[in-house]
Order: C-alpha cells, then structure tokens, then sequence
C-alpha cells in the first residue's frame, strides 16, 4: 500500500465518522437551540452525507488532494447505502461506527442458584464418544 491509496482510505472513513457526529451533534436543538434544516427527514439525510464530505473535500483540497477524493468517495458511498436501505424498506440510515461501539447491552443476570459446575458436571462422567478399540488400545 502506497501513500495515496492510504490517504484516500482515511478520507472515505474519515468523512463517515464526520458525518455520523455531525449529524448526531445536531439532530436535536442541545447546542446552542442549533440544529441541521431537515436532520430527521430521510431524503435530508442523504442530502447531509454527501454535502458534509463534499465541503470537507472544497476545505482540504489545497492541502491534500488525495484525501479531498476519499472524503468523496466516502459520502457517495453513505448515500448509496442509504439509497439501498430505502429501497429495501428501511428507513435509509446508516449508523455511525460510534453506534455499533457504545450502544452494548449489559448481560442479564444467572437465575438465582445456577451453578454451571452442577449443570455441566455429568458431562465428564458420560459415556467416552468413541470406543477403546477406536484409539488402538
């Protein structure tokens, strides 16, 4: 992997991660009463995930081409998943990286007297899975 090639990688992932917190930052009006004109519309969406990287790429152009066609290419990729997902029937949005990392449910709780050495213990008192003659002896 050459130096561009990568360059434009960290654009296009780059750009979602932008996207994704910028969309979240101000979906709802906590920062100053501020929020993005048709945020929570679908098609407003799409619009977002390609106008967001496509003005990060008019900013860093003049300092790196190569990263200004991976935030490109980025946004056109989000707007083609989102495209995808409506057709299909969803609702045509593509959760951020940050989704799938914080939003872990917590493990419910064993039943009360469960002991996994008492369920699981006949398990090394069964019968052998293969016979002795299997093993040559």
């Amino acid at each position: 992997m050459d130096k561009p090639t990568l360059t434009i990688a960290a654009g296009a992932v780059g750009s979602g991660f932008l996207t994704g917190y910028l969309l979240n930052k101000f979906s709802t009006a906590t920062v100053g009463g501020f929020t993005l004109p048709l945020v929570n519309n679908t098609y407003g969406r799409i619009l977002y995930q390609v106008g967001i990287p496509v003005a990060g790429a008019m900013l860093v152009k003049k300092y790196s081409p190569n990263l200004a066609k991976g935030m490109i290419l980025g946004g056109v990729i989000a707007a083609i998943q989102s495209g995808l997902a409506i057709a299909m029937g969803g609702s045509g949005t593509v959760a951020a990286a940050s989704e799938y990392l914080s939003n872990v449910a917590p493990v419910g709780g064993l039943p009360p007297g469960y002991s996994a050495v008492d369920t699981f213990g006949s398990i090394y008192s069964s019968e052998p899975a293969f016979a002795g003659s299997a093993w040559g002896n």
